[in-house]
């Protein structure tokens, strides 16, 4: 049996599924690419020099009361990835409470399908504006989706 999943499954993907229905002899885990992995390709961005610091942190705050974490996260001053950041807004203002807002951040979408991936720019003071320019312009109608 052959089940194919995009990116990579031991990182907020499909493994624990796999692990909770089959014995760990029954399947073999490829892994592809982490979005994390192509967006900093395709961001052209140093990991961990430019922040300053030599910690990269991957998080998903979807489904959990995620201020009081993240802000402890946010203490590190590291590069932070975050995977299905569906409260942009609240993500945003717990990360202005430790990091400076002309730090440098991006919001992408459908990253490693080059004929779907979105890429806005900004810095964390003008982040959320620059999302709704771009949706009211129709550049990002399907962004709305994420946020």
């Amino acid at each position: 049996m052959v089940l194919l999943v995009n990116g990579d499954a031991c990182l907020f993907g499909d493994l624990r599924w796999f692990k909770q229905n089959f014995r760990d002899e029954e399947f073999e885990v490829i892994s592809g690419i982490s979005s994390f992995n192509a967006g900093s390709t395709l961001l052209k961005a140093d990991l961990t020099r430019s922040s300053g610091s030599d910690t990269v942190i991957i998080y998903s705050p979807i489904g959990k009361a995620f201020g009081g974490s993240l802000r402890k996260l946010a203490k590190h001053k590291a590069t932070m990835f975050f995977y299905k950041a569906v409260n942009l807004k609240q993500v945003v203002n717990e990360l202005k409470k430790e990091y400076d807002g002309d730090i440098p951040i991006a919001i992408a979408y459908f990253i490693g399908y080059p004929e779907k991936q979105k890429v806005i720019k900004g810095t964390l003071n003008t982040i959320l504006k620059d999302i709704a320019y771009k949706q009211k312009k129709k550049c990002f109608s399907s962004m709305l989706e994420i946020l």
